[in-house]
This record gives structure tokens, sequence and C-alpha cells, in this order.
């Protein structure tokens, strides 16, 4: 039997027949029925994709265990509702094509912001690795993300094999 790391709360009902205990399994997604779930180091972002106004988010994630090889995924979610009433739609499950990566590197915790002073968002991933992913936007200010060719090691950064989070911040 292989574990996995969804569906991991699991509801059984008792259905007593004549006074005996007879547990019968009535849900495998207990608690969670109502939850998006991509596995485990799942992590969000936000970012303005497509320049519409709206923020949309991209979620990575180690994977699911238990389904055979584990991917590690970009999720690509497009807000179709409002600022004040959001309404997320999955439009790319494998965004920038990173499962092409998952058999030399795992979980890609995503952070945008302005990096290069050009005006546009860029993206940056902390990996299971140590290390840190840069993917440029070439798009410029105000323009649908046009994202480079990542960019693998960025700034040589050495955490001697230890997960890296990424965040994005302006300190001054």
């Amino acid at each position: 039997v292989v574990g996995t790391n969804i569906n991991q709360a699991l509801l059984y009902e008792n259905i007593e027949v004549n006074g005996k205990p007879d547990f019968q399994l009535a849900q495998n997604d207990f608690m969670v029925e109502h939850s998006l779930d991509f596995g485990s180091d799942s992590q969000p972002a936000f970012l303005d994709y497509n320049a519409d106004g709206l923020m949309d988010i991209i979620i990575g994630s180690y994977g699911i265990i238990g389904f055979g090889a584990v991917q590690t995924h970009l999720y690509l979610f497009e807000n179709r509702g409002t600022n004040t009433s959001p309404s997320y739609h999955l439009v790319n499950n494998d965004y920038l094509d990173f499962t092409s990566f998952s058999e030399f590197d795992k979980s890609y915790v995503p952070a945008t912001g302005y990096l290069d002073s050009d005006g546009d968002v860029d993206l940056l991933r902390g990996t299971l690795t140590g290390q840190i992913i840069f993917v440029e936007n070439t798009a410029g200010e105000s323009m649908p993300v046009n994202f480079s060719e990542p960019q693998f090691n960025y700034m040589e950064l050495d955490t001697e094999n230890n997960t890296v989070r990424v965040s994005i911040g302006d300190l001054d």
C-alpha cells in the first residue's frame, strides 16, 4: 500500500446492526471537501498575469504523492470575478511547463514582485534542493506577463540543500 498526501481525513459512520458496531466509509475528504488540495507544500502567490486589473493566483506544489511519480506543479488560476467578489478558475495546471523539471527538483514555492527595475512583476521560486529560480517578466509595465526561460541557481546562493522559501518586499 502506498501512502498519499491528499484526502487524509476519512469519516466512518457507525451503522449499527443488531447492536453491533459496523463502521462504513462515508466520506474520504472529510473537512476538506470544499477546499482545493494540491498536495504537499502548496504555496500561493498573486499577480495580475493578464493585465485586466484583477489579481490572479499561481500555486506552487510539491505534488500529489501516491499516484505514480510525483510531479511538481505551478497552477495558474484566473480571477474572472471582480476585485470585491473574485471568482478563480484554473486555466493552466502546468504553468510555465515546470513539471518538466520535476525529475531534478521539487517544491516550487512562488513569490512575485518587482526585481529588475523595469516596472513589471517578476517571479522567484524557492526549491526543495535549496535553489532560487528567477523568471524575468519581459512584457513591460501594465502588459500581460511574458515570462522568459527560468534562471536556475539565481544569484548562486548556497543553502546547502535546505529548502528555500522566498518572499519579496521593499524594505526601504
